[in-house]
């Protein structure tokens, strides 16, 4: 038999409800009760729309899918919270292989974090670090963009910087970095940012910098101006003009500048100047032999080979080939073909063009004059050569006169030959000291103007200074012939005589032979017939010219004379 007790409410003994019902809804425990349910106890059976916080509306939702709503009622995971969390930690215990749809964060791996929008993965967390774009990490952080772009360029991250004041030029977005030093300690490392070289209300230039640090003080290295030109250890100097692209080292700042391109020692290196065209000049060091050489549109134009000899428009010292070689030896090659090979020009003044030194001392010089050229040397007391218009000078080294202080040759050092087309001056400079001509030779001497003579000897020479002439005869017939007249003659002179009538000349024949005894006393020239010289007799009744009757078939003579030509 079933006993019913009905009550509406349930009191402890002091007269506070235990449990009470009105209508529907039943209280269990009064204001600062606590309800237990005792270990190995169960509540069946039991539903509800909800926990009512406050007796006006549903904080928790459990439904009958066990799911748990806050701020809802209808839950749609198993923990389904409308509004805002606090809390201290997050902890996932379990993967999660297929997240629900919208924003969610999941774990899809041990030791991974997922952040997912609009249904698909954006950012994931692992050991290894921070991916975006990707689920693999390969460094603490991992940016990867995905797109369909083939020739154009996307930003994948973008780093803004604001400022509550009003920007101006040297404002800029830097990102820096740290290290660990040996102590465990970090340190600045150096820096990469932007920084604004002009900023206004409607235009922003910026510059690219790079800051290394030395001794954890960060310092700007490299700049990229917006214009494109690229400062290395240079910020900002100026004084160097607008055309160079690249600018290294600063002049305010100590230690020296330089640009180094290596490359292995079989290989070359190159310094080029481009155009549309391609790169018409370079500059290229050929490592395997140790040369250094310039391309001049297209071709070698210039090299310093490995011996420190410098070399133009040839590649060896042969003194044959075309162009120029300054050796390291110090002898210098010149070589041109079919025009000058050096000029050098002296502007202004006169003075010296060439100078020429033996152990650091002058013992030549080449100078310009007024009139012409000199070449002299100043050793003791100087001589040169002054070239003007028509004339050869002696001179002083540089040119200046040396009136009658100079000689050609000496007594132990004699030019061989001198040719003159006119006369010497010897002693003076008046005419009477000119020498105008010289001649030496051989001439056959006949005994006048005969045809038929005979001769078993002519021998004879001559000596012609300036109008004196100087001859030796000696002359033998074997037959007379037509040797005929009252004069016998020593004809066939080298040189007419002198015209006028007068004598001009006279000698001696020291030696004769003649058909009858006749006593010659000499050879005068002189009279109208200018060619011949006359046999003189004196003595014995025969004192005039000796008639060639005197001559026979064995007749001589021998003798020499002087006489003056025309």
């Amino acid at each position: 038999m079933s006993s019913i007790l009905k009550v509406d409410t349930i009191q402890d003994q002091a007269g506070n409800n235990i449990i009470n019902e009105s209508g529907n809804v039943i209280t269990i425990g009064a204001s600062g009760d606590t309800i237990t349910v005792p270990a190995g106890a169960t509540v069946s059976g039991f539903t509800s729309a909800g926990i009512d916080d406050n007796a006006t509306s549903v904080a928790v939702t459990i439904d009958s899918s066990e799911r748990v709503g806050i701020g809802t009622t209808s839950p749609s995971q198993l923990l389904h919270v409308n509004g805002h969390i606090v809390g201290n930690s997050l902890n996932i215990p379990s993967n999660t292989g297929s997240p629900p749809s919208g924003v969610t964060i999941h774990k899809p791996a041990n030791n991974t974090m997922a952040f997912r929008t609009n249904s698909s993965e954006r950012m994931r967390l692992t050991d290894t670090g921070l991916s975006i774009g990707t689920t693999e990490a390969s460094a603490p952080i991992d940016l990867k963009l995905s797109s369909s772009n083939t020739n154009s360029v996307s930003n994948v991250m973008q780093i803004r910087h604001n400022t509550s004041g009003t920007a101006a030029a040297g404002f800029g977005t830097n990102i820096a970095f740290n290290g660990e030093r040996a102590d465990g300690n970090d340190q600045a490392m150096g820096k990469i940012g932007f920084v604004a070289t002009n900023n206004t209300s409607t235009d922003m230039s910026s510059a690219f910098t790079i800051d290394t640090a030395n001794a954890g003080v960060s310092a700007e290295r490299m700049r990229v101006e917006p214009s494109g030109r690229v400062r290395i250890a240079n910020t900002s100097s100026t004084g160097h003009g607008n055309i160079y692209n690249l600018i290294v080292g600063n002049e305010s700042s100590g230690g020296d500048a330089g640009v180094l391109l290596v490359s292995p020692n079989n290989e070359n290196a190159y310094y080029g100047f481009g155009d549309s065209g391609g790169v018409p000049c370079s500059l290229n060091y050929n490592h395997g032999s140790n040369f250094l050489r310039t391309y001049v549109n297209g071709s070698e134009a210039m090299r310093i080979d490995s011996s420190g000899n410098f070399f133009v428009a040839t590649t060896t010292e042969a003194s044959d080939d075309v162009g120029h070689a300054l050796l390291a030896s110090g002898a210098a090659y010149h070589t041109a073909d079919g025009t000058y090979v050096g000029l050098f020009n002296r502007k202004s003044s006169d003075g010296e063009i060439v100078q020429f030194r033996k152990d650091n001392t002058v013992i030549g010089r080449i100078s310009s004059t007024s009139t012409g050229i000199a070449l002299g040397t100043p050793i003791s007391n100087g001589s040169g050569l002054h070239l003007i218009t028509d004339a050869i000078l002696p001179s002083t080294s540089t040119g200046g006169t040396a009136d009658n202080g100079k000689d050609l040759g000496s007594s132990s050092s004699r030019f061989k030959d001198l040719y003159l087309g006119g006369g010497a001056f010897i002693g003076g400079t008046g005419a009477a000291n000119k020498l105008d001509d010289y001649e030496e030779g051989t001439w056959s001497p006949k005994l006048g103007n005969e045809t038929t003579a005979v001769y078993s000897n002519q021998t004879g020479w001559y000596r012609k200074i300036g109008e004196t002439v100087f001859i030796y005869f000696s002359v033998s017939l074997s037959s007379k012939g037509d040797i005929s007249g009252a004069y016998t003659k020593i004809a066939n002179l080298p040189f007419n005589g002198a015209s006028g009538g007068d004598r001009f000349g006279s000698g001696q024949i020291h030696a004769y032979r003649l058909g009858s005894s006749a006593h010659i006393q000499g050879i005068e020239f002189g009279g109208a017939t200018v060619s011949v010289g006359w046999i003189m007799t004196g003595g014995g009744g025969t004192t005039g010219y000796l008639n060639t009757s005197f001559v026979a078939d064995n007749t001589y003579f021998e003798g020499f004379a002087m006489y003056k030509t025309a």
